[in-house]
């Protein structure tokens, strides 16, 4: 799929109670699929502001530490 380009890790975090939740677990398993290296996590929370200040906070952490 990536025809020897490198490519970037993905991070996925989703709220549990999200509406979105069961397409972004499905998004992970076919990048995972495709031998692209994904993290997906998951919590309490739903789509608001609330779980993203949470969730963007451990983004950078995971992105900056090279996780």
């Amino acid at each position: 799929m990536t025809s020897g380009k490198q490519v970037p890790r993905i991070f996925l975090a989703c709220g549990e109670s999200d509406f979105l939740f069961t397409a972004n677990q499905e998004m992970a398993e076919v990048i995972k699929e495709n031998g692209l290296a994904v993290t997906f996590e998951h919590g309490p929370g739903e789509h608001n502001w609330i779980f993203w200040d949470e969730w963007i906070q451990r983004a950078f952490v995971w992105l900056f530490e090279g996780q």
